[in-house]
């Protein structure tokens, strides 16, 4: 969190000097007028070197410190609206995620403005349920409706093709079918329109994955993995619906879930 605020917030991606006295002005002003006073009037470089001392101290050694005062700097100083977003927690234990909901809960109470966004299954929430985490802090729950999985495979198909940079896919990559037939694809990016004609085009596909896992995306990506990686799903059949538009077929796809990736160890380095 300190290294993702300090990086937004300053152009050198963390704090100069005259950053740190900002943030800290309070604690320059209490010092100049209070205990350091008289090293201050007289002697105003040992007087910075205390400071900066104390600097030191307060961001190596007292980083929950630190947090909270970048979060007030956001505020009073850029003018901006703190958003805490904790994503993916549900892999975690319970223990684990009210820690997290706890530590995020303290620091919104501390600088008041700020909002935090706690995203969890109805497993999780119904976990938090039977703990007194809901009624300890004050929060609101919005439940909002499960994604359709043919848009997260769109979407992720959407950030394959805007990722693969020119020198990978100005490569020329051969691929040796099971008839011995050399094919080659000069274009890596149109190729993933295949794995759009399968989870994307395809209304069973998503459907069926999304049924099967009860719509959890995660385990939803990962049977597409195994789908793909799976040896039914042969090289010579992706190019046959890449070239012919023709989607690939229920009874290979179900097949292909069936029997996994148990022997697609080279598959998966193709497509990777």
């Amino acid at each position: 969190m300190i290294a993702f605020l300090e990086k937004e917030l300053f152009q050198e991606s963390f704090p100069t000097y005259n950053d740190l006295q900002g943030m800290y002005f309070s604690q320059y002003k209490r010092m100049a007028s209070g205990y350091l006073k008289k090293i201050y009037e007289q002697d105003r470089d040992a007087f910075n070197q205390k400071f900066a001392d104390f600097l030191e101290k307060e961001i190596d050694e007292n980083r929950e410190g630190y947090l909270e005062s970048l979060l007030h700097f956001t505020i009073n100083n850029r003018k901006k609206l703190p958003i805490i977003i904790v994503d993916n927690t549900d892999e975690f234990t319970l223990d684990f995620k009210v820690q997290i909901f706890q530590l995020c809960n303290s620091y919104r109470r501390k600088v008041k403005l700020c909002m935090l966004m706690f995203p969890v299954t109805d497993k999780s929430a119904w976990s938090f349920s039977k703990t007194d985490i809901f009624t300890i802090h004050q929060s609101k729950s919005f439940f909002l409706p499960t994604p359709s999985p043919r848009e997260v495979f769109r979407k992720r198909i959407e950030f394959l093709n805007k990722t693969l940079v020119t020198a990978e896919t100005a490569k020329r990559r051969e691929y040796l079918s099971s008839k011995g037939i050399r094919i080659e694809l000069k274009d890596i990016s149109k190729f993933a329109q295949v794995l759009e004609d399968i989870f994307v085009e395809n209304n069973f596909t998503a459907k069926t994955l999304g049924e099967l896992t009860n719509y959890n995306i995660r385990a939803i990506m990962s049977l597409s993995k195994r789908i793909i990686t799976s040896p039914v799903m042969r090289i010579e059949d992706l190019i046959t619906s890449y070239l012919t538009t023709e989607p690939i077929s229920y009874a290979k796809f179900i097949d292909a879930l069936l029997r996994g990736d148990c022997t697609g160890q080279a598959k998966l380095d193709t497509f990777n």
